[in-house]
């Protein structure tokens, strides 16, 4: 039996033109298991670095608990989810996304749209965000509010919910067009928040982008952000996250589950 990490729920469907410039992330791995759910498949997928997970998460027990997303199994590596799903895979042996030799070769793929999904913390250089076609960006905040680093947990604590904000990357931090939002409550008690339940509604909100280009054939900006007025949020201080931590904790799963249903579904902005 095919171990993809998750369940195929629909035959692949080949979205020509659509590059996925994958670091070997968790991120990552999350991104091509929600789309080999999805039944979508890209036209390649552009691999760099090295793996870089911290420590081991029993992530198939996570699976089973209930959420109103598709969590990862991160004990499956992204080359196995793209062999066994039947994609194009490229291998640049690079750890940084500037580096020439990975440009070049995004530039030989000819895409029509990119996904980006590399190291947390690496600013993409204007050699990529000046590319003829859209690179598209899952941030973990509601643009323009929460621009900047963990602001998942800033979400938590000033907003009690949790958001993603899919934008076309462009120069400055978070600052690119913003094609679709969307809330998400905050994850149940032990889920893995950093490395589980950020990336799972990353991947979420992009499944859904990458539905809306397959039907339109275009990723249209609802809200463009010229204005500088918002703030940046810079990494989390410890004592800030356990606080974040703590909120999680307390809520029963069945809070989750309720809070889910009642204000999250449909409230996908396009």
């Amino acid at each position: 039996m095919r171990k993809l990490g998750c369940e195929v729920n629909e035959p692949m469907r080949l979205l020509d033109g659509l590059l996925m410039i994958a670091a070997r992330t968790p991120r990552s791995q999350a991104y091509v298991q929600a789309m080999a759910h999805a039944g979508i498949a890209p036209a390649n997928v552009l691999l760099f670095g090295r793996y870089g997970l911290p420590r081991v998460l029993d992530t198939p027990s996570q699976q089973k608990m209930k959420t109103s997303v598709l969590l990862p199994d991160l004990s499956v590596p992204i080359e196995q989810t793209c062999v066994e799903s039947g994609w194009n895979m490229v291998d640049v042996p690079v750890e940084d996304v500037n580096a020439p030799e990975l440009v070049r070769v995004v530039n030989e793929l000819r895409p029509e749209l990119a996904i980006y999904a590399g190291f947390g913390g690496h600013i993409v250089g204007s050699a990529l965000v000046s590319a003829p076609f859209p690179i598209l960006h899952m941030h973990p905040g509601w643009l323009p509010n929460f621009r900047g680093s963990t602001t998942m947990y800033y979400s938590w604590l000033k907003a009690q919910e949790c958001a993603v904000s899919a934008f076309v990357m462009a120069a400055g931090i978070d600052k690119g067009a913003i094609v679709a939002r969307r809330r998400y409550p905050i994850p149940p008690r032990g889920v893995d928040a950093d490395h589980i339940y950020d990336n799972a509604i990353r991947a979420d909100l992009l499944i859904r982008v990458l539905g809306m280009y397959e039907r339109t054939g275009s990723v249209d900006p609802i809200e463009t952000q010229e204005s500088d007025d918002e703030m940046n949020y810079f990494i989390i201080h410890p004592v800030l996250k356990h606080l974040a931590l703590e909120h999680q904790n307390a809520r029963p799963l069945s809070n989750n589950k309720k809070r889910s249903v009642n204000r999250h579904d449909d409230r996908t902005q396009y």
